[in-house]
């Protein structure tokens, strides 16, 4: 991997951290040291750090408050520590200084690990990118509610539900390009993606469709970094958690075969409780619709503007399976780290770092997904690879229940536009995309493109 190099900066608050060489200074921020490698900027800091009576470790702010991501970089902090295989203890936005974890083995590791904890998480200030802490249902527990909550979802939400809705999704993709064949253009983002994910994940849970533009409103809560405040985000969320309560009500009086009402009839009979049952139906809508429609409208991207990989699919349709767990690994659609887990005991990692019992670790998936010691050059698409054992639907107790339908509606979505739209093509230049700002999700505003 290329070594990257460093410029130590500061700020008023005595604040520390470091940028690429080639970076733009942050406002509020100065440069206070020489270009440099990583480890030489960060014995800098520590030095800085002590000099002003400071003990212990030297926090390094990562990301930078109010700095966003680069389109799809990740950043070069990350693709250095993992060259160097090394952690970084950094000062994240909100909450407590924590653990960066940038290699695929110690990712995995952590995430497959009893002894570091989301469950830990409301006893502290705890570490993220977002200004408010989030209710994350059964992606804040630990075994056993979570095993007790995991098994009330995975029998009513499973490989085979997923399965019988393919129909349905494989008709809604083919109806939507049919109205795509009318035109000579359109926006793939609101005419083909948001619909199309909308439909599915309201014909999963039985959330009426024509509900859709509100809860939009209130998805990007989930992953707002700077584009709303805590106090928007509160209300929000607030807001969300109302609209699920009248919607169990109405489908306590009529259960159906949908995934809210399953999981209703589940709380009648004890297995969940009221504020269990609005935290699990909020976070499976949220991920349904506002992760999947981000990765379906970024690989779409990524695939338009490379003539290349756009020839090998309209070539060849079926390549679309391999597609979507490559594209899955490329893409980088949470900007930086997943949620932060809490040490339950000391633990010592290969590199020779103690965590100690109570410090917080963030787990970099995307950085994982990189790692040249398990992906053949990691940095390029192939949408042929054929070793593959990316990251990006978690692993351990964590692992996206929602991840097989997930895969099913991108490739059906993907595969149905390059199978019946042959001359589908961007209409500006891949540089004119714009990516929306503030969000721990990526994703873009328009995706124009050229249809006949």
């Amino acid at each position: 991997m290329k070594k990257h190099f460093f410029v130590a900066i500061t700020n008023e608050k005595n604040e520390f951290s470091v940028i690429s060489e080639n970076a733009f200074l942050p406002k509020g921020w100065k440069k206070i040291s020489d270009i440099g490698d990583l480890e030489t900027c960060i014995s800098f800091l520590q030095n800085t750090w002590e000099n002003l009576g400071n003990n212990g470790r030297c926090p390094v702010s990562f990301p930078i408050h109010g700095v966003d991501y680069t389109r799809l970089e990740i950043n070069p902090l990350q693709k250095e520590l993992l060259r160097l295989k090394r952690l970084l203890w950094i000062r994240p936005p909100y909450g407590d200084s924590a653990w960066l974890i940038s290699n695929y083995k110690d990712v995995r590791s952590i995430l497959k690990d009893h002894r570091f904890s989301r469950q830990q998480c409301p006893f502290h200030n705890e570490s993220r990118l977002t200004p408010h802490p989030l209710d994350t249902s059964i992606m804040g527990m630990d075994q056993p509610d979570h095993t007790r909550i995991r098994s009330v979802l995975d029998s009513v939400f499973n490989v085979k539900t997923s399965m019988d809705l393919k129909g349905k999704i494989e008709k809604s993709a083919h109806e939507l390009v049919d109205v795509l064949e009318t035109n000579s253009q359109a926006d793939l983002v609101e005419d083909f993606v948001m619909p199309f994910s909308g439909i599915t994940i309201c014909e999963l849970m039985g959330v009426p469709f024509e509900d859709r533009t509100r809860f939009r409103v209130w998805l990007d809560s989930f992953s707002s970094t700077t584009l709303l405040d805590a106090d928007q985000v509160a209300k929000n969320m607030e807001a969300m958690h109302k609209y699920m309560a009248e919607l169990i009500e109405i489908k306590r009086k009529n259960l159906g075969n949908d995934l809210i009402s399953g999981l209703t009839k589940a709380n009648e009979e004890g297995k969940l409780s009221d504020r269990e049952l609005i935290e699990l139906i909020t976070v499976l809508l949220i991920a349904g619709h506002d992760t999947v429609s981000a990765q379906l409208m970024i690989s779409l991207f990524v695939i338009l503007s490379d003539t290349e990989l756009t020839r090998q699919l309209k070539d060849n349709p079926s390549l679309s399976t391999n597609a979507v767990k490559e594209l899955l690994r490329y893409i980088p659609v949470d900007a930086y780290v997943t949620f932060a887990r809490y040490a339950k005991e000391d633990v010592l990692m290969d590199d020779g770092t103690l965590i100690k019992k109570g410090e917080p670790v963030l787990p970099s998936i995307i950085s994982a997904n990189q790692d040249p010691e398990v992906f053949e050059e990691p940095e390029s698409l192939d949408l042929n690879r054929k070793k593959n054992p990316h990251l990006m639907l978690g692993a351990g107790i964590h692992n996206c229940p929602g991840g097989f339908l997930g895969m099913i509606e991108i490739e059906i979505g993907i595969c149905t536009l390059f199978k019946r739209l042959s001359k589908l093509s961007l209409a500006i230049s891949p540089e004119d995309i714009k990516f929306r700002e503030g969000l721990q999700v990526r994703s873009i505003h328009q995706l124009p493109v050229n249809l006949n």
